[in-house]
């Protein structure tokens, strides 16, 4: 004996349906998040590509590390400051 629905007229949701509408959406939304990253991406790519990126990396990382050599990047830490933090 089978048992019948008290429901007729409402049917069950397709869920693989539903499914594939959110995954639709999210790829969606994904791919309208990235877009500014990839264009971000493309000029980055571009500037690297010129022939002085190179020569001008290398000075700014040197000077970096020149300022950092000759104490210009450190914090100065006074003994009331490391009274203060607890040392």
């Amino acid at each position: 004996m089978q048992i019948e629905s008290g429901f007729l007229g409402v049917r069950a949701p397709d869920v693989k349906l539903a499914v594939r509408e959110a995954l639709d959406r999210l790829q969606a939304v994904g791919a309208m998040a990235l877009r500014p990253v990839k264009e971000l991406g493309s000029r980055l790519r571009a500037i690297t590509r010129q022939p002085w990126f190179f020569p001008v990396q290398v000075a700014v990382i040197l000077a970096v590390l020149w300022f950092q050599q000759h104490g210009y990047l450190q914090v100065p830490v006074t003994v009331c400051d490391w009274v203060r933090l607890g040392k």
